[in-house]
């Protein structure tokens, strides 16, 4: 019970020890609901209410303390006020990251040497008009193309004695910066420096890699450089390109894919397992206009890796099958973690066929004559010396075939998705030297 002069709250004493007011216990004295939310409140917020702090004046109460209190409240709507305006500045600052999140956000590098694809038959500017064109959610996908490596580029925006560097924006070509041309694009520096420079200056989740050119396996590497005729990048490069990017270790690029000849072997998904996730390549030799660029459409942030690579290969067999007018088409994906199995089982299979050589050395080269190989069109007098890994192995005699068991198993693990029109081509090669015997010995 409170005081009807001052407020104070009672004892069981009718007299007020404050004002010595005389109070009867009536129904003159109340504490009101309002006054108890009041109270609950300010307990809550201020930590309670001490005494002598209210009193009630022509039926209203008021702040006894009232100068203590307004100090009170200002503190209290400064340290507010300060407050909002530290999250109106974060807010400001951040809203990229606050309203449209990376995670899931793409940055695409293709690293696009011309060669005489584009001197001579329009073949890299074709690709670059196709992704222009089609209709990407810039949102979600980055595009960056480093050009180089031919004598006449058929697009006036790219120099033809310069290596350049482009962003893909909204369907526009912009050129970010151009290098000289005595920079040979095989060598494993200019690599580097599109990877350091996505990843320097576009923050997204993940990041892929397609190699653009010809490519000639794990033995003769990738890429033809009109100004530098008898160059090539071989793994070794490729590897050490990698190795000076921000992705290795933990930090590995998304997926690495090339859009070039015959890459698609167990040798090359050896090199990259340290520096990405999975690859897309082909056994056979590409149809001269490549990849069907269109996929870029399907890219989002809900694109999930797998289904990703899955739409690269969907679009590229669809565009073959619905124009019908080529055939040897194959392209896979691959998860480069299981790639260390397979070597493995590679190692385990072959160390016990090449002990039996001295007895099965007939039958193991009639079955690497029969096995499907790759790079052999009509080209009577050079061979890349590549096979159907599943096929070879499928051939061999009945007494390996637990080994043979286990190293099926683990290229079914490797081998995510794969489509092809040929037939015993089960996604990925080796190099198994028949051949092309005179370069056996350079080769390795």
């Amino acid at each position: 019970m409170l005081c009807n002069s001052c407020g104070e709250e009672l004892s069981d004493n009718e007299i007020c020890l404050n004002c010595e007011t005389k109070n009867e216990q009536s129904n003159h004295f109340f504490e009101s609901e309002e006054i108890k939310k009041a109270a609950l409140f300010s307990k809550n917020i201020f930590g309670g209410i001490k005494n002598n702090s209210y009193s009630k004046e022509n039926g209203f109460y008021k702040n006894v303390n009232n100068k203590k209190s307004k100090i009170i409240k200002r503190f209290v709507l400064g340290i507010l006020c300060l407050f909002l305006v530290i999250v109106g500045l974060y807010i400001y600052i951040n809203k990229d990251s606050i309203f449209y999140s990376n995670k899931g956000k793409r940055t695409i590098m293709i690293y696009m040497i011309g060669s005489d694809l584009e001197s001579k038959h329009f073949a890299a500017s074709k690709d670059i008009d196709e992704i222009v064109n089609s209709s990407i959610n810039y949102d979600d996908l980055n595009i960056l193309i480093y050009t180089g490596g031919t004598k006449s580029w058929h697009t006036d925006v790219i120099p033809n004695n310069k290596h350049a560097l482009f962003e893909i924006d909204n369907g526009v070509l912009k050129k970010i910066d151009e290098y000289d041309v005595s920079d040979n694009m095989l060598e494993h520096q200019n690599l580097s420096f599109l990877l350091n420079y996505a990843y320097n200056n576009y923050n997204t989740e993940y990041y892929d890699l397609i190699f653009w050119d010809h490519g000639a396996g794990p033995i003769y590497g990738y890429g033809y450089d009109e100004y530098h005729k008898l160059d090539s990048m071989s793994l070794l490069d490729i590897k050490e390109a990698l190795k000076n990017s921000p992705f290795n270790g933990a930090n590995k690029l998304e997926l690495v894919g090339f859009d070039a000849c015959l890459m698609s072997s167990v040798e090359i998904a050896s090199v990259l397992s340290d520096y990405a996730d999975y690859m897309i390549a082909s056994q056979e030799f590409e149809p001269g206009t490549g990849w069907d660029y269109s996929f870029l459409e399907k890219v989002n942030k809900n694109l999930s890796s797998i289904n990703f690579g899955m739409s690269i290969i969907d679009n590229y067999y669809q565009y073959y099958d619905d124009n019908n007018f080529v055939n040897g088409i194959s392209l896979s994906l691959l998860k480069l973690n299981k790639i260390e199995a397979v070597e493995k089982n590679i190692n385990d299979l072959f160390s016990s066929v090449d002990y039996d050589l001295v007895l099965d050395f007939s039958s193991i080269s009639k079955i690497r004559t029969d096995s499907k190989s790759f790079g052999k069109y009509n080209m009577d007098d050079y061979y890349y010396d590549l096979v159907d890994v599943i096929d070879l192995i499928d051939r061999l005699p009945s007494k390996y075939y637990d080994k043979v068991s286990k190293l099926k198993s683990s290229l079914n693990d490797l081998v995510l998705y794969q489509k092809t029109d040929l037939s015993n081509t089960n996604g990925v090669s080796i190099y198994f030297p028949f051949d092309n015997k005179k370069e056996i010995v350079t080769n390795l």
